[in-house]
Order: structure tokens, then C-alpha cells, then sequence
């Protein structure tokens, strides 16, 4: 088995997460379309795994992204900031 270190795995989603705002933000000036959006895995994709959403809901500065991204993932994926 595989053990890839937390901090690690971090990187990779904060990587992921700052290359689909950067999408969303493409797709709000409209230079990118809602087409952008079906190649993230939203259904399949590692966004819908436990560990992801355990980084998501636990992410040490969840207001780095903007207000309107982070309403907009958080409707797609379906899970929200958790317990306060």
C-alpha cells in the first residue's frame, strides 16, 4: 500500500481547488464556458471522496477563495464548511 503524507495530499487539493476558481473566475468574465466545469470529476472525481472533504471542511484558511466560489463549489459538490 501507498502512503502519501497529509501535507501532500493537501497541496494537491489546494492545487486543484486554486485551478477551478481560477475556471469558475475564467467562466464569470465570460472567456471560459459552463463546458469548463464537466471535466472536474464532480460526480466521479476525487472531490467525491471522504479525504477530500475532510480537507475541504478543515482547511486551515478557508477564506482564501472568494466568497462567490466557494458558494458556487459548495452547491456543485454538495457538502458544506461543517461545524463551526
Amino acid at each position: 500500500e501507498i502512503v502519501i503524507p497529509e501535507q501532500q495530499i493537501n497541496i494537491l487539493f489546494n492545487a486543484f481547488v486554486q485551478m477551478l476558481e481560477n475556471s469558475f473566475l475564467q467562466h464569470r468574465e465570460g472567456l471560459v464556458s459552463e463546458a469548463v466545469f464537466d471535466s472536474y470529476g464532480w460526480t466521479w472525481g476525487m472531490i467525491q471522496t471522504p479525504r477530500f472533504e475532510e480537507y475541504w471542511r478543515n482547511r486551515s484558511s478557508p477564506h482564501v477563495a472568494s466568497p462567490d466560489f466557494i458558494e458556487f463549489f459548495e452547491a456543485r459538490v454538495q457538502i458544506g464548511p461543517g461545524e463551526p
